[in-house]
């Protein structure tokens, strides 16, 4: 610990870092378990990005440790290559909404569940992200919403979806002809006129079907 604790000093300190940081890196061996290589690695992939805050190394470190479970060097060199993916999906994703900005801690652990934990690839993710065109200023909060809907319905594959979601869309399709009076339907029939009863769909159940025209 000793040994890392001035690696990461002189690396990235000039030999200066404080008190405070040495408690912070021993807390990180007691709490997540890291092997000492991967203390110096985390410091390292945080320099790397060009950020080296307390509370940003601190956040690496805690996602290493309790999301990702990180305790090896292995582990890390496994969990940098997939970071590069991970970067390469979150540069698409921006080119697609045209976002001329960075994302916020809050879209990027969004991303982050999309790629690690839902696994889903960018053929998956457009799918929600085509839906931008028929909204105005379409937040990831709005996409996490039909992509989270998919994760929990099981669906691994595009095609699942894509079924999935003409499905939906059919159904939509029929409530909407449904709703429509039959007195429009049966235009210029006297004998149908005004004997129909025209069914109740609320808002809530028309949103449920989460299509766009």
């Amino acid at each position: 610990r000793a040994k890392v604790q001035k690696a990461v000093s002189d690396k990235f300190f000039s030999g200066q870092m404080t008190i405070a940081w040495y408690n912070e890196i021993d807390s990180w061996f007691d709490k997540y378990g890291f092997d000492p290589d991967v203390v110096f690695l985390l410091f390292q992939h945080c320099s790397r990005k060009g950020v080296m805050t307390r509370p940003y190394i601190r956040k690496v470190a805690e996602s290493w440790g309790e999301k990702y479970h990180i305790r090896t060097s292995e582990q890390v060199e496994a969990y940098i290559e997939s970071y590069e993916e991970y970067k390469t999906l979150r540069s698409e994703i921006l080119k697609r909404l045209k976002w001329r900005r960075n994302m916020n801690i809050y879209e990027e652990e969004i991303i982050e569940k999309w790629f690690y934990t839902y696994k889903y690839n960018l053929d998956i993710i457009e799918i929600a992200l085509k839906r931008s065109v028929t909204k105005n200023n379409p937040t990831l909060a709005t996409f996490d919403s039909i992509i989270t809907s998919w994760y929990k319905n099981g669906f691994k594959t595009k095609e699942e979806i894509e079924s999935y979601e003409e499905k939906r869309k059919s159904a939509y399709a029929a409530a909407k002809k449904a709703k429509t009076p039959m007195a429009e339907q049966t235009k210029g029939d006297a004998e149908q006129k005004g004997n129909f009863k025209q069914r109740n769909y609320d808002e809530d159940f028309l949103n449920s079907f989460i299509i766009s025209e």
